[in-house]
């Protein structure tokens, strides 16, 4: 008999023409691959505009989110962010079914761990916080790392290189691309701020304040912001940089990260933010927030370093792809189906 599986990814607003044009990054590609075994629902409840999308992904009001749920009767349920009300919710009702969640950055408390039978995150050390924070044992806490996909994300040679820097992540405060803004002086190549791969662009205030940096540091013609790009279009542009950064704080891993050094880019990251230290390794440097700068202009004016770092980006994450992933969730719920 087929397992019912339920995916509730709280809250996801992707939009309707991104899921549609391009429906497959690591998270994703999981489901589908697994959809071909199990019975599958996949919710994203939000509070406005709900509406159905593609073949298997439902934009539901939570009221809705909880009906389907009820109807569907899983034997596995996946959530997504420790603390949500309505995982709280359906983790509470849903008593029978085996439950799983992930760890996808800020709060590393689960006010409701007693009723998670699965704890996923995707760093080392952040595993060894949720177990310490929530007070679980070791065996119910699984490290499973964001994937790349290897026929997507791979260095390209042919493809020109138009920027001297790239960051890929939402514009909000806690990613904090107004950092690299405000140290792009130091540096004579030009920037590219990839707002988003899924619209909407993010948090309007901070996208002003990134904005007005770039006019008040003299910069529009070396620094862009693109508001979207569409998934399938990144590898080509990651491609079109040299080094990548990420600066944000509060995350428990980063796709993008793990994209742009699956293309070759030496990293730029900061030490104090160990997610991104812990996933870099030896393929980029760790650095101040006030040095960010300099240390892209290190890597400029050194070849042999930037080769070094290039050749360690691609050496750390070949193991990390979109298989990978899906083998460690795919073994967790068949441990499920055997309980």
């Amino acid at each position: 008999m087929r397992p019912k599986v339920a995916w509730v990814w709280a809250p996801y607003p992707y939009s309707k023409n991104h899921w549609l044009k391009d429906k497959k990054d690591s998270l994703q590609y999981t489901i589908e691959e697994l959809a071909k075994e199990c019975d599958t629902l996949v919710l994203t409840p939000i509070k406005k505009d709900p509406q159905k999308i593609g073949w298997m992904h439902l934009y539901v009001t939570p009221n809705e989110a909880l009906t389907a749920l009820r109807k569907f009767n899983p034997d596995v349920i996946n959530l997504n962010l420790f603390n949500n009300n309505f995982n709280r919710k359906v983790a509470m009702e849903f008593k029978r079914a085996f439950i799983t969640i992930y760890d996808h950055g800020g709060n590393l408390v689960c006010p409701f761990s007693d009723h998670i039978d699965i704890f996923f995150t995707a760093q080392k050390y952040r595993r060894s916080l949720v177990i310490k924070r929530n007070k679980v044992p070791p065996e119910r806490v699984v490290l499973n790392p964001y994937g790349a996909d290897p026929e997507k994300f791979y260095p390209d040679d042919n493809i020109k290189k138009t920027y001297t820097g790239i960051m890929v992540g939402d514009f909000r405060s806690h990613k904090q691309q107004h950092l690299i803004i405000e140290n792009w002086s130091k540096v004579k190549g030009k920037l590219l701020l990839i707002g988003r791969t899924h619209p909407p662009l993010g948090q309007p205030p901070y996208v002003q304040k990134c904005r007005k940096l770039i006019s008040r540091f003299d910069l529009s013609n070396r620094v862009k912001i693109q508001d979207f790009v569409a998934h399938d279009e990144l590898p080509r542009i990651i491609n079109s940089a040299e080094i990548g950064i990420h600066v944000g704080q509060g995350e428990s891993a980063s796709r993008s990260v793990t994209e742009m050094m699956a293309c070759g880019l030496p990293m730029v990251v900061l030490k104090k933010y160990r997610s991104n230290v812990e996933w870099v390794k030896d393929g980029g440097l760790k650095v101040e927030p006030n040095t960010i700068g300099t240390a892209v202009n290190y890597l400029k004016n050194n070849p042999a370093k930037y080769r070094k770092l290039k050749e360690a980006a691609l050496r750390t994450i070949k193991p990390y792809t979109y298989d990978r992933m899906l083998a460690t969730f795919n073994e967790v719920i068949k441990g499920a189906r055997a309980r």
